[in-house]
């Protein structure tokens, strides 16, 4: 698919999806208000009565309290508190009285996704959810008023809302939304843009630091995620996947399996869709998963203990032999002698022509390679299945998805399944695919009527993921005779995934030649997102060779930035010249203050170094996104480094809760760090090599910098930032690595390089 194509497509789908959500889609419910009630376990306690459901998005209790349906995961990004930020600021009501409750995948289907954005991916969650959940807040308080005029026959305009009450302003009066509630629900909706939404100077909750709902439990301990659910009678499974991606299952022998103690029974898995991992239509691509084995008993480790002894036989298929160094040296013959499938995805001015007569020539290759989320708890799903339907457990960033594979592997109509979000802790993009969903599913059939927990080891998680592609891209640059970039070319092959080239191509610094081309080629491992998507594959490439060419042009990194970020540059006819001019604007801010907030250009002490990097997660011109930049600062003593503090700046427009925020970008940075330092899958014979955290470590705590984080002030549209630093922060340490006189990093893992992280 073009990127053209995939552009106008997936913002058609958003837009399409806000128009229908702020419509008739808000009308007042008349379905049981019981059904479909998720109740976040370790957010507040749902309080008494069942109450009174005005919305799919909101609930009324008799005590007054007020349940929000959130149709977003929470994996530790604060999503239950953000979106409950915007429909408490519209609805007008204390924050002590707000319970926010996961959304019930089986209304958005019904539905026709009501609730217009329930997948977790791409830090679109606040984007994508304020204005719908604003205006739907906005019409129940709309409806709130009206019911308490009729009741007290006072006009509309004499009355206001407070905390969750209608008050008469002239006398005082007032009244709660629970005693307005069973009038109001038999209110007319009021038309989406007739209801006042309310001014950012009255804003009580939207761009403050409320506090996480999710936390108390989570330190306390009372938190329930997927992996501590408990129903009586339960059974535990443990799985063992085809150890070659595109495996077969051949045979096995349970005949001592059963005899063990415990064990209830061993079945097979039966290879299938694994679920659509991205919600954009003609976007998202199911890559489907493999044959498996599970062993079903009492406790999870007789389970697993037995699986282990297990014999099983493979049909190995035809990625047997395949190892990563055979498709490091197919995707180098690409690059040095491109076929069909390289195609040019963005190209401008005469390259060939300015590159010839530069004055000076530099080239560089570039390599990432496969990686895993690691998420610190194992993939985990509570299936059972009764004659009726099927109702599933889990953690999952595409509910609606996991719903339709658990129908699936349960051979029912999707309206005979429920599937119930659960915290997760930790996603960054693994639990888009809902592989362990139907796996799940597919073992309680084995048992009906009697719910089965399946666990997977980390060594299975790590084994058999869906990675983001290993990446090689080779660069030329054009330099002229004041060091100024006059040709940029960049060649890049990516394994299998969906189209990549965004990261590569919405490079957003001004050269007057430039040429960027892309294929992808097939390999073993199915495609996953990963926190950073493309842009972790590609942009630390483009950032890193801007300041190769910097230093060895004797410039320094942030002048040379700034001067390719200049928007008197942009030519006049440019096709969408506004949207690049608004874009290059905010990228320039953020670096400036950057560069005056770390005092640029004092160099720090001798064995240390500083890296920059500007970025934004722009993936088409008319995504509007946060600017960041960032400053890395690292010692280097020999081949010892230690990472010592990252400074990062952000316009993410307005910020809706400053101090979640800070996580999150305090977070992102560990996860670049970690793939910068650690990160790598590799494979032999079929096999990934890999299998704990001994051999695919992650950052920890001693090695983690200190973080500073500095907002730009911003009226602007809300964007999400859990995905920026990632791509940023690999940039910006591969060059302070550099400028500490360390070696060049063009491949990661940096620890394969024989450097030692302390």
């Amino acid at each position: 698919m073009s990127k053209k194509v995939f552009s106008n497509k997936r913002r058609a789908f958003l837009i399409g999806a806000a128009m229908t959500s702020a419509g008739a889609l808000f009308t007042v419910a008349g379905c049981n208000p019981g059904r479909g009630s998720q109740q976040a376990s370790g957010s507040r306690s749902a309080g008494n009565g069942a109450g009174q459901e005005l919305s799919v998005w909101i609930t009324i209790r008799p005590d007054n309290k007020v349940v929000l349906k959130i149709p977003q995961a929470e994996i530790g990004q604060g999503g239950l508190t953000s979106i409950s930020q915007f429909l408490a600021e519209e609805l007008d009501v204390d924050w002590a009285d707000v319970i926010p409750e996961f959304y019930d995948p089986s209304v958005n289907v019904a539905k026709n996704n009501v609730y217009v954005y329930a997948a977790t991916l791409g830090s679109a969650g606040i984007s994508n959810l304020m204005e719908p959940a604003r205006i739907a807040a906005a019409q129940i308080r709309s409806m709130m008023v009206r019911a308490a005029s009729v009741r007290w026959k006072h006009p509309v305009d004499t009355l206001d809302t407070e905390l969750g009450h209608v008050r008469h302003k002239a006398s005082g009066q007032s009244i709660s939304y629970a005693d307005l509630a069973d009038d109001a629900v038999k209110l007319p909706v009021p038309d989406p843009h007739s209801v006042k939404l309310k001014s950012p100077d009255n804003w009580r909750y939207i761009g403050k630091s409320v506090p996480r709902v999710d936390i108390p439990s989570k330190v306390d301990g009372s938190a329930k995620y997927g992996i501590d659910l408990h129903f009586p009678g339960l059974k535990y499974a443990a799985i063992k996947q085809s150890p070659v991606f595109g495996g077969r299952l051949k045979s096995f022998d349970a005949t001592e399996a059963k005899k063990h103690a415990g064990v209830i029974d061993v079945v097979s898995v039966k290879a299938g869709p694994s679920g659509l991992n991205d919600p954009t239509p003609s976007w998202g691509i199911d890559y489907g998963m493999d044959d498996a084995v599970a062993v079903i008993a009492d406790d999870w480790w007789t389970a697993k203990t037995v699986l282990e002894s297990l014999h099983v036989e493979w049909d190995t298929g035809s990625h047997v032999n395949a190892n990563s160094k055979d498709i490091a040296e197919e995707f180098q013959r690409a690059l040095a002698h491109p076929g069909a499938g390289m195609k040019v995805v963005r190209e401008e001015g005469n390259f060939d022509a300015a590159f010839d007569k530069a004055h000076r020539h530099f080239e560089a290759v570039y390599s990432v390679p496969f990686a895993e989320h690691a998420t610190m708890e194992p993939i985990n799903c509570t299936a059972i299945v009764r004659d009726d339907g099927v109702e599933v457990w889990a953690a999952s960033q595409y509910p609606d998805e996991a719903l339709r594979i658990a129908a699936s592997a349960a051979n029912v109509p999707v309206g005979k399944a429920r599937f119930h979000p659960v915290l997760g802790g930790g996603g960054f993009g693994r639990r888009i695919v809902s592989d362990y969903v139907s796996q799940a599913v597919q073992i309680a059939r084995a048992v009906k009527g009697t719910p089965v927990k399946l666990l997977w080891t980390r060594e299975e998680m790590i084994r058999r993921s869906y990675y983001p592609p290993y990446t090689l891209s080779k660069f030329r640059a054009g330099i002229d005779e004041q060091g100024g970039l006059v040709a940029w070319e960049s060649v890049s092959v990516g394994g299998r995934a969906p189209d990549q080239s965004y990261g590569t191509a919405r490079l957003p610094q001004l050269v007057p030649n430039l040429r960027i081309s892309y294929e992808m080629r097939d390999t073993p491992p199915p495609f996953g997102w990963k926190r950073g998507v493309a842009f972790s594959q590609h942009t630390w490439m483009n950032q890193y060779f801007l300041n190769e060419i910097a230093r060895l042009s004797g410039k320094d990194p942030v002048e040379f930035q700034l001067a390719l970020l200049r928007p008197d540059e942009l030519p006049k006819n440019m096709e969408k010249r506004e949207l690049a001019l608004e874009r290059i604007m905010a990228l320039r801010r953020v670096l400036e203050k950057l560069k005056e907030t770390v005092e640029w250009p004092i160099r720090p002490s001798p064995g240390k170094g500083r890296g920059i990097a500007v970025h934004d997660q722009s993936y088409w011109p008319e995504y509007s996104a946060s600017a960041a930049a960032a400053m890395v600062e690292v010692s280097m003593q020999k081949q010892r480094l230690k990472v010592e503090r990252v400074v990062v700046v952000v316009d993410a427009g307005r910020v809706v809760n400053p101090d979640n925020a800070v996580a999150q970008i305090q977070g992102g940075v560990a996860f670049g760090l970690t793939d910068f330092l650690y990160s790598e899958i590799s494979l032999a014979d079929g096999k990934v090599i890999q299998s704990n955290f001994h051999d695919y470590p992650i950052l920890r705590m001693a090695s983690m910098p200190k973080v500073e984080v500095h907002f730009m002030a911003s009226e602007g549209r809300s964007h999400g930032i859990g995905e920026t630093p990632v791509p940023l922060v690999i940039a910006a340490v591969a060059s302070a690595v550099a400028d500490a006189g360390g070696p060049p990093i063009r491949s990661l893992p940096v620890v394969a390089h024989g450097i030692e992280v302390v």
